[in-house]
């Protein structure tokens, strides 16, 4: 947050900077152009919005995957666990992924269609997906307040902060 982080966080200040530097690294040596498809668009991203800073490419990074983390683990621990916690439910997301799965090598491997993943093929697991997100968004947003205003009967003063969680208002 700026306050000096070397001083109130030295062990993450000092990992992030590794970090940084070898994302630095990473776009010096333009190993994003070897990547896959998700890096390839960043850089793309990157690249149109002018990121020209190989520091600021690296910043941009780190930045992404901690958004894509923060999200994606708490979704997929949730998500397994209001599906193996219902027998029919997991019937039925069971089904729909063996209508995507095929078996190769004298069944040694199994090979997952992942464009098969979707709400036509998969309708209850994709469903199932976005009523997780629904369900245990953990994100708040804040918000100033502009002008006084009543709100169910409580007076929010101009200037004041707002939170409001946003799994409370999905619920």
């Amino acid at each position: 947050m700026g306050l000096l982080p070397s001083v109130l966080a030295p062990k993450a200040y000092r990992a992030r900077q590794r970090v940084t530097a070898a994302f630095a690294e990473y776009h010096k040596k333009k190993l994003e152009t070897q990547a896959n498809a998700y890096m390839k668009a960043s850089y793309e991203v990157m690249d149109k919005y002018k990121l020209d800073k190989i520091e600021d490419m690296a910043r941009f990074n780190i930045g992404t995957i901690y958004a894509t983390i923060t999200n994606t683990v708490p979704t997929a621990f949730w998500m397994l666990s209001f599906v193996l916690g219902d027998e029919e439910l997991k019937k039925v997301i069971s089904g729909e992924v063996e209508g995507v799965v095929s078996l190769e090598d004298d069944r040694k491997r199994i090979v997952l269609d992942v464009d098969g993943l979707n709400e036509t093929k998969c309708p209850v697991l994709t469903s199932s997906f976005w009523e997780t997100l629904r369900m245990v968004n953990a994100g708040t947003s804040i918000r100033w307040v502009e002008e006084d205003i009543v709100v169910d009967g409580y007076l929010l003063k101009k200037g004041a902060v707002v939170q409001m969680p946003a799994g409370v208002l999905q619920y």
